[in-house]
């Protein structure tokens, strides 16, 4: 099956939550297999990652989420939280879980959704019998407690990757012009062309004549603004089984942080994968491959050291 041919495949799900908005996704018709919750990356949408979904789909259903703001899900007035998008998921999978029965369920996740995937799963333990986090953002206690000043404070920091967001360009005339245009810029520049022609075609919308970003860039940069409340509590707690995969040249914070989840928690395996933050969307066949070699139980040939 093709990338083109999974996504016309998947039906739309929405779960409206108390606070005004509805949530939106993808999901699998259901098969009897293992379903594989998937959860992106900031400023992303599940469908921006299909390379690497479709190398899955022999083995698991999908549930796919797009998080507040992100893909089809609404944005509403203000980012409500990592704590508050966890429980948004948990909420929209259980107004479907009937539908798949009683089959096991894994939790994967990159960057942003890697974290949400964990913090779902410390809160839970029986909603996941496993987790593959791919470069989870783990900010540092002393990041988290630098947030939490501002927001006691109502200081905004100027956090490079908040104002790289604000700046983010947000209207092109036409898909090509969209794609010639990321394919020069920043993080995308090392992506593999079916990952940079999905997040093109799934994380873009017309607005009359006009390609614009299904995710503002205000909620992007609000995010980058932002820290989980119980990051390393989770992370302590947490007692699924879990691999974490980590770019060899992915943030310097991260790094530092898989050395304390070495520490924390001996149930979160660690492993270091050639490539940047992104490494999903560069090697997205690659990455599925470890995947399914970890979820039957196998190992990968690649260092565990920082």
């Amino acid at each position: 099956m093709s990338a083109h041919d999974l996504t016309r495949s998947l039906l739309r799900w929405e779960a409206p939550l108390d606070v005004g908005l509805t949530l939106r996704g993808w999901r699998s018709r259901p098969s009897g297999k293992p379903v594989l919750h998937f959860t992106h990356g900031n400023g992303f949408c599940a469908l921006a990652y299909t390379p690497f979904l479709v190398q899955l789909q022999s083995e698991f259903d999908l549930f796919l989420y797009d998080i507040q703001g992100h893909g089809d899900s609404d944005d509403g007035q203000r980012f409500l939280g990592w704590e508050l998008n966890a429980q948004a998921l948990d909420h929209a999978w259980h107004t479907h879980a009937s539908l798949y029965g009683d089959v096991p369920s894994v939790g994967i996740g990159h960057s942003l959704g890697g974290v949400i995937t964990l913090m779902r799963a410390a809160r839970n333990p029986k909603i996941f019998s496993s987790l593959y986090l791919l470069d989870p953002i783990l900010l540092s206690p002393k990041m988290i407690l630098g947030t939490r000043l501002d927001e006691w404070f109502g200081v905004k920091s100027k956090l490079p990757m908040a104002e790289a967001a604000r700046r983010r360009r947000n209207l092109w005339p036409n898909r090509a012009n969209a794609r010639r245009y990321l394919a020069k810029r920043g993080i995308f520049k090392s992506w593999h062309d079916d990952a940079l022609d999905a997040y093109v075609d799934h994380a873009l919308m017309y607005v009359g004549d006009q390609l614009k970003l299904k995710c503002p860039p205000r909620l992007e940069a609000a995010i980058f603004q932002s820290a989980p409340r119980r990051l390393w509590h989770c992370i302590s707690k947490l007692q699924t089984p879990a691999h974490l995969l980590y770019g060899s040249d992915t943030f310097p914070f991260i790094l530092d942080s898989v050395q304390r989840v070495q520490r924390k928690n001996p149930r979160i395996a660690t492993k270091c994968v050639t490539g940047s933050h992104c490494f999903v969307q560069e090697m997205p066949k690659d990455i599925a491959e470890m995947v399914l070699t970890l979820a039957k139980g196998g190992q990968l040939a690649v260092s565990s050291s920082v």
